[in-house]
């Protein structure tokens, strides 16, 4: 091992020793940071797995009756199962990862931590196909695609001209080779397809279901307007779409800082509201909100569909 990778090791140490402490029961209320585990290359990790596996053995050998009958059974099967230990050793590194890389690369984005709520979407919803209008630097693609990533299934359509349009920010323009390059870093390529036209352009050919779609476009009432109208028909019977930007109209700060009269979004998304689509707002980064494209929701009884049917 080499010299560069020794020095690296040896904050994980420590951490090692800290939750033999924890495990023991010497320090029961530690706090184990991940930190120093992230950032390794599947190599140095091959190297790292071992120590790990023999850190922990030693703590369940020489503290039998200190450890509980689950962590017994949790030692024992890294023994037996080797190769499943470093397989979910190497996925759970590779999550850190790709997170330390989503929190670290400055994508100059106005939806700033919402963009966490996609990721928690796609992660708990497993869908196959998501599609976003207005991709930028690619903040929204890669939380979604990193969320897609960990389902090991699903592909986001990321659409964008990346060229000047009406609602570009000044230092996001020309964005293609960003976008890409953050993709690269972040090994989501199988994941995120960069659409490089307009909404209206690829909406002419789109015919596939969307689990998922997220509208972050033109923001005047015209352009977010015809963005539904292209794409929400094909949204699944339970897909979702999602708006940024929706809460302009009644979030003093926001009124006050980008203030601009062609902003449509508010508008519509409460044309929506009151035409009687489900809608949940969340008062954060500028306001971003769910909409369920089906007036009246879903039923979610026989009962319920059987009146609906019968209306």
């Amino acid at each position: 091992m080499g010299t560069g990778l020794k020095r690296a090791m040896r904050p994980i140490t420590h951490q090692l020793r800290l939750f033999s402490n924890r495990l023991l029961g010497i320090e029961p209320e530690l706090e184990i940071d991940p930190a120093p585990f992230w950032g390794f290359s599947d190599k140095e990790l091959r190297l790292l797995a071992p120590k790990i596996a023999r850190t922990l053995m030693t703590v369940r050998m020489h503290n039998k009756p200190k450890t509980d009958e689950r962590l017994n059974m949790h030692f024992i099967q890294m023994l037996i199962h080797p190769r499943q230990t470093w397989r979910n050793l190497r996925y759970t590194y590779r999550i850190g990862r790709r997170h330390r890389g989503l929190i670290e690369t400055d994508f100059c984005s106005g939806l700033q931590d919402s963009a966490w709520l996609l990721y928690s979407i796609v992660r708990s919803v497993k869908p196959e196909v998501c599609v976003e209008i207005g991709s930028a630097r690619g903040k929204s693609a890669c939380c979604m695609g990193t969320a897609l990533a960990e389902n090991n299934k699903g592909k986001l359509f990321a659409i964008d001209p990346h060229r000047r349009t009406d609602w570009n920010d000044d230092y996001s323009v020309d964005t293609y080779e960003i976008m890409r390059a953050n993709i690269d870093a972040l090994n989501l390529g199988n994941y995120v397809e960069i659409i490089r036209k307009t909404s209206a352009e690829a909406a002419e050919a789109w015919s596939r279901s969307i689990d998922l779609l997220f509208i972050d476009g033109d923001h005047s009432y015209e352009g977010v307007k015809r963005d539904w109208d292209s794409f929400s028909p094909h949204v699944s019977p339970f897909g979702v779409v999602v708006f940024h930007d929706t809460i302009w109209d009644v979030d003093t700060e926001s009124w006050s800082q980008y203030r601009r009269a062609d902003m449509g979004v508010p508008r519509f998304v409460e044309e929506l509201r009151q035409a009687g689509y489900p809608v949940i707002t969340f008062p954060k980064d500028c306001g971003t909100s769910l909409v369920q494209p089906r007036i009246g929701g879903i039923p979610l009884s026989h009962a319920s569909s059987s009146t609906a049917l019968a209306q």
